[in-house]
């Protein structure tokens, strides 16, 4: 009962300091630079794609997840995940994701069949880390984020 009272607990504790975080880095238009404040983190990665069927045809309706994997200290078996972003694939099966940071292997990228049979049937969902990604930096200026091209084939299988 004790743990499950800290779960909630802290649950609601961290979307108030959440939401006070945001709430708090709003600024005027006509400052130069915008400063983020309270560690807000930004994501200034973006991950593109394509999903394909085993076929090679794109496949549109893939919810496609970056989560952040942590283990839990007390039982190192378990593992809870927090999604950083997500996107649903567009008729030509691209997709685009942004991260923090493209070199800590906690992130994983995953691909779910959320609309079921409305996208040619149901396919199997995916887990890549996104360390094993091999990937192209197409482009990327000083004031934009980063852009990748993915490289990897990524298929779903039915």
């Amino acid at each position: 009962m004790k743990v499950r009272f800290n779960r909630w607990y802290n649950a609601l504790l961290s979307s108030l300091l959440a939401m006070l975080g945001f709430a708090s880095c709003s600024g005027d238009e006509d400052e130069e630079p915008f400063v983020q404040m309270y560690g807000v983190v930004i994501p200034n990665i973006e991950w593109r794609g394509t999903v394909t069927n085993e076929a090679e045809a794109p496949i549109q309706g893939i919810s496609t997840l970056v989560k952040y994997a942590i283990m839990d200290y007390n039982d190192p078996s378990k593992v809870d995940y927090y999604t950083v972003d997500s996107m649903l694939t567009d008729a030509n099966g691209r997709f685009a994701v942004r991260v923090p940071d493209i070199k800590d292997p906690n992130y994983k990228l995953i691909l779910q069949d959320v609309d079921g049979e409305a996208n040619g049937g149901t396919f199997l969902s995916d887990k890549l880390t996104l360390t094993d990604l091999v990937a192209e930096e197409i482009s990327g200026d000083k004031d934009a984020p980063k852009v990748y091209e993915i490289k990897n084939k990524i298929i779903l299988k039915k």
